[in-house]
């Protein structure tokens, strides 16, 4: 077998997605920012904290790491994937992962809010993370996570929403139309599908307020 073939990737199982998703959303219910400009950094460590207590991802094959290192082998890059996800194959390698890729959204600083909203859409470190193909070389999906600060949740999705549609062409978007409601089983995701690698890729999306 050619060392070409002995570095596929493998799929993340789709089936374990929701599990993960709603792990994620059941962790963030008492997740709160400790000071008004708390680094997303700092939320994503008390995040996978929480995670790794729990019960349904205790039982599941899957392991929760923060700031992982991934190497291009083609360019010698180095990404940094904010929370993954890797799925144990036990010997196929390497083994599959999705990845999160968190944001601040609607952050106060001297008595103004700010959206961020291209942070989390257009900037390089946001959603373009994926779509440049960075973070989703051998991946069908992944997520986006907005932490909103400001708890104005529904704001933060107009705002989001509203930035995809004028970016959607930089975005590969396989539609102009924002967020729209997830067809996975888990309640307040949201989802985009991209045109990537030959096929579709799908963001979903998770806000939470903090």
């Amino acid at each position: 077998m050619s060392d070409a073939v002995n570095w596929i990737q493998p799929l993340f199982p789709e089936d374990e997605i929701p599990v993960i998703l709603s792990a994620v959303i059941r962790s963030l219910e008492n997740l709160k920012k400790t000071k008004p400009r708390e680094l997303e950094t700092s939320l994503n460590r008390r995040l996978r904290i929480s995670l790794l207590r729990d019960h349904w991802l205790k039982d599941s094959p899957v392991e929760v790491d923060r700031e992982k290192v991934l190497d291009d082998l083609t360019t010698g890059k180095e990404s940094r994937l904010d929370i993954s996800f890797t799925f144990s194959t036990l010997t196929l390698k390497p083994w599959p992962y999705f990845a999160i890729e968190a944001k601040r959204l609607r952050v106060s600083f001297k008595g103004k809010t700010y959206s961020q909203s291209s942070q989390y859409v257009d900037h390089h470190q946001g959603m373009m993370c994926f779509i440049d193909g960075r973070y989703s070389k051998g991946l069908r999906s992944a997520a986006m996570l907005g932490y909103v600060y400001d708890g104005d949740i529904a704001k933060a999705r107009d705002d989001i929403s509203g930035r995809i549609r004028k970016n959607h062409a930089k975005l590969k978007c396989k539609d102009s139309c924002g967020l729209r409601l997830s067809k996975i089983s888990v309640q307040g995701i949201h989802e985009t599908i991209h045109d990537l690698h030959g096929g579709d890729f799908t963001l979903f999306h998770i806000l939470a307020a903090v």
